[in-house]
């Protein structure tokens, strides 16, 4: 999946933020629950995962420099695995592509 659409930012000159990349990363490393319930989409820890990625493409700030969260459910130490998982896909996999 990731590869169409970077085909499609290529020939856009658009960015993609490689957020499927980063969940595959993160669950190779740990064993997290990321989704809700339903198997299909983000609980919490993985919403969290995805708005780090979101955050840092849109921003171009790193999110290993972000504070911890108060406003989620995420504990600080999954917090800071999440932040160093989603700053590590994006140095491997640029969001805008040349």
């Amino acid at each position: 999946m990731h590869d169409i659409y970077a085909g499609i930012a290529k020939r856009t000159e658009a960015c993609i933020a490689p957020v499927g990349l980063a969940w595959d990363k993160t669950l190779t490393k740990k064993r997290l629950k990321m989704h809700a319930p339903d198997g299909n989409h983000a609980n919490q820890t993985g919403a969290f995962l995805s708005a780090l990625v979101l955050f840092e493409t849109i921003t171009g700030i790193s999110v290993e420099e972000l504070p911890e969260m108060r406003m989620t459910d995420v504990d600080q130490k999954t917090q800071g695995f999440l932040r160093k998982m989603a700053a590590q896909t994006l140095i491997e996999f640029d969001a805008c592509i040349e």
